[in-house]
């Protein structure tokens, strides 16, 4: 078996420094390649390449561009020369970078895990050594394809997550959950997400995948993205504005009664701007939801915000039927 590393900072590898700052550290990759090695061994090849070295939250679309860039030199071979992808990330926009290689890879047959820790590699409570367990263990079993998280929540076993499903954490937080898991009807594990108009097959992305990863740019000018609260006061449309995602209350609900945010809308609507609302399901809604068609919003059925985001950057979504 024969894996490829591919590094690029966060927490997994960095280091508590003397002045009490957490920050990268060169030596961080190879140690927990030894730490992983001390607990259960290394009975694999491994190549290794680090693209870029930093704190997740310091991401851009040049960091995520620069590593599509490298999946798709490594996935689009035609020999197979490896059996898995293993993507060291921090996990403050893990779910980012995730969603774009699982939207763009998603007909890969070298499965990509991402890996990712809560804690430095010092501590005990980190569990990037458990994370990286479940990842090289999915690779051995040669059952999975695609991009997927491993990732293990304090207390519980490591899980395999489908980053464009995957929540979390919340403030004060390190757990990663399945958003569908949160459904108590049986069985709602195996839905997929929906959306009004159509999306790029998986042919018509792989013949256009090198030109939707140059387009990345550092900055997302063309979507917008807002949440709720209470008492919120809209900003004014930005002229490149082309998609705007609107996050809603947990019960899919957002503030319909506010003058502004009907003002809002409105403009969007007449500068033909397509408003998502994000974190909505299927089912019975409530009195607020009943004008969403007349304002042109559209409910995004089952995915999460991340993936939404990056699937309107990526430009993977058209308005028509």
């Amino acid at each position: 078996m024969k894996i490829l590393f591919i590094f690029t900072g966060g927490t997994i590898g960095s280091t508590r420094k003397n002045d009490g700052y957490i920050s990268t550290d060169s030596n961080k990759s190879y140690i927990l390649l030894d730490k992983y090695r001390e607990v259960y061994g290394i009975d694999f090849e491994m190549d290794l390449c680090e693209p870029y070295r930093i704190l997740s939250e310091n991401a851009s679309g040049i960091q995520i561009r620069t590593l599509l860039t490298v999946l798709e030199e490594t996935l689009s071979k035609d020999k197979k020369e490896i059996d898995g992808v293993i993507v060291t990330h921090g996990t403050d926009t893990l779910k980012y970078s995730a969603s774009a290689a699982a939207l763009l890879f998603r007909d890969s047959f070298v499965p990509v895990f991402f890996v990712s820790s809560n804690h430095t590699l010092e501590e005990t409570s980190a569990n990037g050594i458990a994370n990286l367990h479940g990842a090289i263990s999915c690779i051995r079993k040669g059952e999975k394809k695609g991009v997927w998280i491993s990732y293990q929540n304090p207390g519980e076993e490591t899980q395999i997550l489908d980053p464009l499903y995957t929540v979390g954490p919340e403030a004060y937080s390190d757990a990663l959950y399945d958003l569908r898991d949160f459904e108590p009807e049986k069985g709602m594990r195996k839905r997929h997400f929906s959306l009004p108009g159509s999306l790029m097959t998986d042919a018509e992305i792989a013949g256009r995948r090198k030109e939707i990863i140059a387009d990345l740019d550092e900055n997302c000018e063309n979507v917008l993205m807002l949440t709720s609260y209470p008492g919120r006061v809209y900003p004014d449309i930005p002229k490149n504005t082309r998609y705007i995602i609107h996050g809603t209350y947990h019960s899919g609900t957002i503030n319909t009664a506010s003058e502004e945010a009907l003002l809002f809308f409105r403009e969007a609507k007449s500068r033909h701007i397509p408003v998502f609302l994000s974190g909505c399901t299927e089912g019975i809604g409530y009195e607020s939801t009943s004008v969403f068609d007349d304002l042109g919003l559209l409910p995004a059925v089952d995915i999460s915000p991340q993936a939404l985001y990056m699937l309107l950057w990526l430009g993977l979504w058209t308005k028509e039927q």
